[in-house]
């Protein structure tokens, strides 16, 4: 069998962190947000910081998903925005998915701010599964993890 090439892993890897989210499967998210972390092509020197980790999120989900989500950047949700919402196109396939990203804290202590915060009911007339993603990166190990909480929501009274 032909060893894998760079591109087919950047695939593999994207699809992978595409559906660790929608499945709520933190393991498979992180490993993915790594692999992109640990890419050869990466100078070892590179700053990690928050804007950086957003653009990678956003990247491998718009090439992943374009055809099921609109993204929103800095959406109002609760007491302070969300870094990234991806809202579905079609509501029946794929969840609501709400992305904030935290630097060196806990990635569950990041989600329970999100919950707190009131992620969750940012769109009103929204009905159907959100899930939440708290994304932590730790700058001293370089290295990324996952929480997620799944809400369904029914609509708000017009």
């Amino acid at each position: 069998m032909a060893e894998e090439t760079m591109m087919e892993k950047y695939m593999r890897y994207k699809r992978q962190l595409v559906d660790a989210s929608i499945e709520m499967n933190c393991a498979s998210a992180a490993e993915a947000l790594n692999f992109f972390k640990d890419d050869e092509y990466y100078d070892d020197d590179m700053n990690f910081t928050y804007d950086y980790i957003l653009s990678e999120i956003v990247y491998y989900y718009i090439l992943g998903y374009e055809r099921h989500y609109s993204m929103v950047r800095n959406m109002p949700a609760g007491r302070k925005p969300a870094d990234i919402a991806f809202i579905p196109i079609n509501f029946d396939d794929v969840p609501l998915l709400i992305v904030d990203v935290g630097l060196d804290s806990s990635a569950d202590a990041h989600l329970r701010s999100m919950i707190e915060d009131g992620h969750a009911k940012c769109l009103n007339r929204y009905s159907g599964k959100v899930v939440l993603m708290a994304i932590n990166f730790d700058s001293m190990q370089r290295t990324y993890t996952c929480a997620f909480e799944s809400v369904n929501r029914r609509p708000a009274p017009i």
